[in-house]
């Protein structure tokens, strides 16, 4: 097996472990987000979000999340 610091190639991205992290809560944010809009209430609350993002990786998380939610609800 090659030594990973001689990998040389455009289409390889080496992520660190906050950028994997921090991909696992954008993704459950979009997850949670999806499965608002398709409940019988048909929305959803940044604070129910924001609730499980802190259960899920602690509370260290939630101000990226509500940073990632405001972003993108703005553009």
């Amino acid at each position: 097996m090659e030594n990973i610091q001689t990998l040389n190639s455009e289409n390889i991205k080496i992520f660190t472990t906050e950028e994997v992290i921090q991909n696992q809560v954008k993704n459950l944010i979009h997850y949670l987000m999806d499965e608002g809009k398709a409940s019988p209430r048909q929305g959803w609350a940044m604070s129910d979000i924001l609730a499980e993002v802190s259960d899920r990786y602690g509370r260290a998380l939630t101000g990226f999340a509500k940073d990632y939610i405001v972003n993108m609800c703005v553009n």
